[in-house]
């Protein structure tokens, strides 16, 4: 289950949309799965990561709270934008009842129930899979320009996996579960993931024209006519959802206001500016906190050493 709960965390609307995928990765074409690969990576390796005792009690502690709550507000308000979109397209003039709809929804999965989140995100999967294959037997209708930048290519795929693996490490912290299973739950959702952005970016190279789109893939999914347009729109509210209810399960009502505020500067300005900026610091800090929490290892594997001698 567990898992489940850290794909629907991960799988929100940016990547549902393609909008994550074309700001991440989709300028570096062949580099850009590379990048995929380092954000996998990145999410294994830090995500896990606990806290240092000698950052308790500190400024470095209250940093990382802040810096953690400030992420799931961003997070859960780009959703919430998304979501009012979603409402939008479908009924014009309810963008503000779909968004007040919405948050209470996953506000109810994230308090009232133990498995569904887990059920929304298998359902997203399940979706999803079928949104991507149709998009790969569509014929392109254009082609994808080449971006040298490869250091900038990998950095986004850091910047990526810190943002992610920030996002999940409250969720790691909680479940209760002993490190052999976390680990491998965590194993699991990386290789899904994975799996997820390079058949996204897959498509979104074959439909380069649709790019510029917002969101991108229902863009490509519109050309499937009807059922296209329902499962796409489907795939992006059920994102919506796992991801906003993955983020209510962490923050405090009081959150609530921001994540307000954040949803009024329109889902594709949050995805495109605050994601990489606060992703980048995310990773620097979880790399922080692998790295103080390995020389006190050493430091008392010295030390015993010293007392055994």
């Amino acid at each position: 289950m567990l898992t489940w709960e850290l794909l629907g965390a991960a799988v929100g609307a940016g990547l549902a949309s393609g909008r994550e995928i074309t700001a991440f990765f989709g300028q570096y074409e062949a580099w850009g799965f590379a990048g995929i690969a380092l954000a996998a990576g990145t999410i294994a390796l830090l995500a896990d990561a606990r806290m240092p005792p000698s950052w308790r009690g500190r400024w470095p502690e209250g940093l990382w709270c802040l810096l953690n709550a400030l992420l799931l507000a961003v997070t859960a308000g780009a959703m919430l934008a998304g979501a009012g979109e979603i409402t939008a397209m479908a009924l014009p003039g309810a963008r503000y009842a779909g968004m007040a709809a919405t948050l209470l929804l996953a506000w109810l999965i994230a308090r009232r129930t133990q498995a569904g989140l887990a059920w929304v995100s298998r359902v997203l999967l399940a979706g999803l899979a079928a949104l991507l294959i149709a998009g790969a037997v569509l014929p392109g209708q254009g082609s994808a320009g080449f971006q040298p930048d490869i250091p900038e290519g990998l950095m986004r795929g850091v910047a990526y996996g810190g943002f992610n693996a920030a996002l999940m490490q409250p969720l790691l912290a909680a479940c209760g579960l002993p490190d052999g299973q976390r680990k491998r739950s965590l194993r699991w959702m990386c290789a899904l993931l994975a799996c997820l952005l390079a058949a996204g970016l897959a498509v979104l190279r074959r439909h380069s024209e649709a790019t510029g789109a917002a969101m991108p893939l229902l863009e490509v999914a519109g050309r499937l006519g009807g059922p296209g347009a329902v499962l796409s729109g489907a795939c992006l509210y059920l994102a919506v959802l796992s991801t906003m209810a993955a983020c209510l399960r962490v923050l405090r009502g009081w959150w609530v206001a921001g994540i307000a505020a954040v949803a009024l500067l329109g889902f594709a300005g949050v995805v495109d500016a605050a994601y990489p900026l606060l992703g980048g610091v995310c990773a620097a800090m979880l790399a922080a906190m692998r790295a103080a929490n390995l020389l006190n290892s050493c430091r008392n594997t010295f030390h015993s050493r010293r007392g055994v001698l």
